[in-house]
């Protein structure tokens, strides 16, 4: 199809306006897809863990959650997109956690993944500091029933406990989400 000079330009010019929206998500909406998406701090855990997501996340509906998340270790909190595709999840767990003992089950996890799936399963791994909390995050794809999901899990020490913070997707959608989570996860405080 052959390209006037002006259909040129006018390309340009949509290119330099979309590179040129907000992207930091605690600094108005941000672009994805051609939407507009606003994010909020939200309050996680009650007086001791806040979190930016997307504004129109909700919690998972509990008939839901069974289906994805069906064996017994399934997260204590979950938020979700409209349509369930994109989760962020958290399981605070009982079992004592210093933050020494934080990379080790990292290691641990990691080697999990390895184990089940393949070596090429594993995306990243890197350690994380935020708002004085120390983490360890790794980055993974696994099959599901019918596709593949993108998971960025976080393991961090909240009052002695150990905290997993799980966000996902299909992998289809990493190239959109990727850098959300990531500011999402360097979003989180603790009281």
């Amino acid at each position: 199809m052959k390209e006037y000079g002006d259909e040129g330009f006018i390309h340009y010019l949509r290119e330099e306006l979309e590179n040129a929206r907000n992207q930091d998500i605690q600094k108005g909406s941000v672009w994805m897809g051609g939407e507009e998406m606003l994010f909020s701090e939200r309050e996680i855990i009650k007086k001791k863990l806040w979190m930016w997501l997307p504004a129109d996340f909700k919690h998972l509906e509990e008939g839901i959650v069974c289906q994805k998340y069906p064996g017994e270790n399934r997260p204590d909190i979950i938020y979700t997109s409209e349509d369930t595709t994109v989760n962020v999840c958290f399981s605070y767990q009982q079992p004592i956690m210093a933050d020494g003992r934080i990379k080790a089950f990292c290691d641990g996890m990691e080697q999990a993944v390895r184990n089940l799936f393949t070596d090429e399963s594993i995306l990243d791994r890197k350690p994380l500091r935020m708002d004085e909390i120390e983490a360890e995050c790794l980055a993974f794809e696994t099959p599901a029933a019918d596709a593949q999901i993108y998971n960025r899990m976080i393991f961090m020490s909240l009052e002695g406990r150990l905290l997993i913070v799980t966000c996902n997707c299909l992998a289809y959608y990493r190239d959109d989400w990727e850098e959300l989570f990531e500011q999402m996860i360097a979003s989180i405080r603790k009281e």
